[in-house]
């Protein structure tokens, strides 16, 4: 028979080894980073527990060894890290999005949350369910600070904090032609390898232009859509590597990265991430045999992003913030003079 080597907790299971290898006390973990100083190799043996008590909202470990070793974990915190496969209908409802087009966005009916009257955590639960949330009136002065409130800023190549999106000559990407080209509705940074989570905002400072309307698409669900009106096409996209590039000439750096469109998660069982920009797409990475099939596949994701049935639009005016799981939300804009 073969020995049970974990605890159930609230219904979630942990094995020792992992309990141990978590162990949240001052000697495994640095005090002021939190970083981890155990180092599981150097044990004797497999770790084995003398006891395990439920203590109120703690669980409470002592370790076999010489001496014995006390761990402590909050049950909420171990929860937050569960890996058992057996996921709850509770579990689920709190990570829940509310995939839509624009049929479905406009019954959900997002408020635009205002600045200077009411700026509620109702416009953070927007972030998480849908993919975006929109702010009005935010002084230009209290940028930075509402950021941060959301996390640290990432800072890009050498733009620092903020860089700036505007109609230039000889412009370096086609984002700021002066030509004024629509967009096609695509993630930021899809030849960056450390961009896979990220959230982008747009501020608007300016906007005098005719035309030019923003655009947003879920990508997640094109891609559910897919799955069902054409899993050929979304099985193609999900499993066949595409290489991205970027060209910056005044720092003559050239950036590549290799990602499927759709990225499913580690189990490929659900979608991890969306990346796509047709204006930085380069070549699939396939035969010669399945290239045609590729751009069947291709040429159908263009024309469901492309579909107003997918597509929300409007118009960014001073003042006004757009936060987005650029991970999720594909940004476009319609051309202007």
């Amino acid at each position: 028979m073969t020995e049970q080597r974990f605890v159930t907790i609230r219904g979630k299971r942990f094995h020792w080894i992992w309990l141990r290898d978590h162990c949240l006390c001052p000697q495994c973990r640095h005090s002021s980073s939190f970083q981890k100083v155990y180092d599981l190799s150097e044990a004797p043996s497999t770790p084995e527990p003398l006891s395990i008590k439920e203590v109120g909202d703690e669980l409470q470990i002592i370790w076999a060894g010489d001496p014995p070793h006390y761990s402590t974990y909050p049950i909420s915190w171990l929860l937050s890290l569960a890996y058992d496969n057996e996921t709850s209908d509770d579990d689920k409802s709190e990570t829940k999005k509310y995939l839509w087009n624009l049929a479905e966005l406009e019954q959900y009916a997002p408020i635009w949350s205002d600045a200077i009257t009411d700026i509620s955590e109702n416009w953070f639960h927007q972030l998480r369910e849908l993919g975006f949330s929109l702010v009005q009136n935010l002084p230009s002065q209290e940028l930075e600070a509402f950021i941060l409130s959301i996390g640290p800023i990432y800072h890009k190549f050498r733009y620092g904090p903020f860089s700036k999106s505007q109609a230039i000559p000889n412009a370096q990407d086609l984002s700021q032609s002066a030509e004024g080209y629509a967009l096609l509705p695509h993630t930021d940074s899809s030849f960056l390898y450390d961009s896979q989570r990220m959230v982008e905002y747009f501020y608007c400072v300016e906007n005098q232009a005719r035309g030019g309307e923003s655009i947003l698409v879920d990508g997640f669900k094109i891609a559910k859509d897919l799955q069902e009106e054409n899993p050929e096409v979304y099985q193609i996209l999900s499993e066949t590597p595409v290489e991205f590039r970027h060209l910056h000439r005044n720092w003559e750096y050239y950036f590549r990265r290799k990602t499927p469109i759709i990225k499913l998660d580690i189990n490929n069982d659900d979608i991890f991430g969306i990346y796509f920009s047709h204006k930085n797409f380069n070549h699939p990475l396939v035969s010669f045999e399945k290239m045609e099939s590729f751009y069947d596949a291709y040429s159908t994701l263009l024309r469901y992003l492309k579909s107003p049935k997918y597509q929300y639009c409007f118009k960014l005016m001073p003042g006004d913030l757009l936060v987005f799981q650029n991970f999720r939300i594909l940004h476009g804009r319609n051309a202007f003079v």
